[in-house]
């Protein structure tokens, strides 16, 4: 189950930080650095926080939570993180999907995570999110930016589309599969990728 979290509440800022500070140390691992500031938040971090925090229950207990900013253009994830004890059960994605269900399908979705955190960049590019550029920081760290919205998914459609096409269309000149093409053309002349 899923459902907002209020921050201002001790015992819930708690509770984030029981997975937030496991979890980090194991990003720590990934990119090969503790300068992440999140492994130092405090309770009093959280509580002042004016992130809005949505998390995932397993059986009563906080197993995963996000948060983001949002503005008029764009949702910016500042966080997403999932217990150790619940890795691989799907709880970022379906919280990913949440966020999502809240806004417009047009909606612009920023985030950030570290270059050499594979998993998680995995995860954002599964959702249609592409990398806009690396960031290095002063202590050597470098963060990747990635980037969602309805022009990046459409552009990646379209590249989709045209691999396909390409493949398909020595079988549309042989007339062995020209109705296949034709399909296909006429969903890119339409526009609806």
């Amino acid at each position: 189950m899923i459902q907002k979290l209020i921050t201002t509440s001790h015992k819930t800022a708690t509770s984030i930080l029981s997975i937030q500070i496991p979890a980090y140390e194991i990003e720590a691992q990934y990119i090969n650095s503790t300068a992440i500031p999140r492994l130092y938040d405090t309770v009093a971090d959280i509580r002042s926080c004016d992130e809005i925090f949505y998390g995932y229950f397993y059986e009563d207990t906080l197993a995963g939570f996000i948060s983001f900013k949002m503005d008029e253009e764009e949702v910016d994830i500042h966080r997403l993180v999932v217990s150790p004890d619940h890795f691989h059960k799907g709880i970022a994605t379906k919280l990913l999907l949440y966020v999502f269900d809240m806004f417009s399908p047009s909606q612009t979705y920023i985030v950030q995570t570290g270059k050499e955190n594979t998993p998680a960049l995995s995860l954002y590019k599964k959702h249609g999110f592409i990398k806009i550029n690396d960031i290095i920081l002063s202590d050597g760290v470098v963060l990747t930016s990635l980037k969602k919205n309805q022009k990046t998914s459409n552009s990646l459609t379209r590249r989709f589309i045209c691999v396909i096409f390409y493949f398909i269309k020595p079988f549309a000149e042989s007339k062995i599969w020209s109705g296949g093409t034709i399909f296909v053309a006429m969903l890119l002349g339409a526009n609806l990728f």
